[in-house]
C-alpha cells in the first residue's frame, strides 16, 4: 500500500453517522476495510476511518476529526487495510450486532443487504439509531434468540469492551465459525511500526489492525 492524495468531495450524515465522501479509485475497496490518513495542514494528527457507504463512484468514510476539515481540504491517505469482511453469496438471514454504539463500520453490509432483499435483524445496546424500516431492531441481550437463524453474523465493538461482553459471546460459542467482527482499537502509527498499540490477541498471535485489518473471526480471538 502507499500513501496517496485525495480531496474532501462531500460531507454527509448517514443513519446519523458523520461521513465524508471521497472518489473512489480503488474498485476492491469493501466493507470493513479501514484507511489511515492525515491532513497536510495540520500538524501529523492520524486519523483510522473506516468504510461506511460505497456508491456512485463515491466512498463515504466515517471515524473522527470531520469538524477541522471542510470540502475541498487536501488528505494523505494509506489503504484499504485488511481484505474486510467475507460475504458468502447464498447467504439469506444476516445478523448484525453492535456491542457499545453504533460507528458505521456494518452499514455497508446493510446496505447491501438491502439491495439483495436479504433478511436481517440488528441487535443494538443503543435502539435509538436512526436504521431502515426494513431491520428488525432487538436488544444485543437478545443476540442468542437469532444466532440458530442466521446464515452469517457481523458485530463491532471495542477492543476495551471484549470482556465487559465475553458473557453474551459465550453463551453463543457454539457458533462462533459463523461470527464476525470488527473490532475498534486506536492506531497511533503509520501502520508500520510495531508499537502494538493497534493489536488484538489471537490463538495465532498478536495481529495489528493497522497493518492487518479490523475484522477477525470470533472463534479465532484468544480471549473469548
Amino acid at each position: 500500500m502507499r500513501w496517496e492524495k485525495i480531496k474532501i468531495n462531500h460531507f454527509q450524515l448517514i443513519n446519523g453517522i458523520q461521513t465524508i465522501g471521497v472518489h473512489n479509485t480503488n474498485p476492491q475497496v469493501g466493507p470493513g476495510q479501514s484507511f489511515i490518513c492525515f491532513s497536510p495542514s495540520e500538524n501529523v494528527r492520524l486519523q483510522y476511518l473506516f468504510v461506511c457507504k460505497i456508491d456512485d463512484g463515491m466512498v463515504w468514510l466515517s471515524g473522527a476529526g470531520f469538524d477541522r476539515w471542510q470540502i475541498g481540504d487536501e488528505l494523505v491517505i494509506r489503504g484499504p487495510i485488511g481484505s474486510g469482511f467475507a460475504q458468502p453469496p447464498m447467504v439469506k438471514n444476516i445478523v448484525f450486532g453492535s456491542y457499545g454504539a453504533v460507528s458505521g463500520a456494518l452499514m455497508p453490509l446493510i446496505w447491501h443487504g438491502l439491495k439483495q432483499q436479504k433478511n436481517m435483524t440488528y441487535a443494538l445496546t443503543y435502539p435509538s439509531v436512526e436504521l431502515s424500516a426494513e431491520l428488525e431492531l432487538i436488544s444485543i441481550q437478545e443476540i442468542g434468540d437469532v444466532v440458530d437463524w442466521a446464515d452469517i453474523l457481523y458485530f463491532e465493538i471495542k477492543r476495551e469492551d471484549i470482556v465487559k461482553y465475553n458473557q453474551v459471546f459465550q453463551s453463543i460459542r457454539p457458533y462462533f465459525e459463523k461470527i464476525q467482527i470488527f473490532i475498534h482499537t486506536p492506531v497511533l502509527c503509520y501502520g508500520q511500526s510495531e508499537c502494538m498499540i493497534c493489536s488484538v490477541k489471537t490463538k495465532h498471535g498478536y495481529q495489528k489492525t493497522c497493518k492487518h485489518g479490523s475484522v477477525f473471526w470470533l472463534g479465532d480471538l484468544e480471549d473469548i
